[in-house]
């Protein structure tokens, strides 16, 4: 008699980065898509559907933003950040 592997609640660290590699190269070519099409559409509302998805899903696998909506700091805020002080 076989026996089924036993089934983990989590990825390991290295099966999450590399999810989270690919579902970013997976919503960049989502992107392509979706500069194409008129946003009231629906195949425009469809993609964008999967596009919310992905990134629902990067969020809980990863616990963190996903890094195609984290945004930069800006050279402003760092300077001024630095003017007053503070470590960026």
């Amino acid at each position: 008699m076989s026996r089924r592997h036993k089934r983990r609640s989590k990825l390991f660290d290295v099966h999450a980065a590399r999810f989270v590699s690919e579902a970013a190269e997976f919503h960049h070519k989502l992107s392509g898509y979706l500069l194409a099409l008129k946003p009231q559409d629906e195949q425009y509302k469809a993609i964008l559907a999967v596009s919310e998805e992905v990134y629902r899903a990067v969020a809980v696998v990863s616990g963190a933003t996903p890094p195609w909506a984290a945004t930069p700091r800006s050279e402003a805020s760092w300077s001024s950040n630095k003017a007053k002080g503070e470590e960026g």
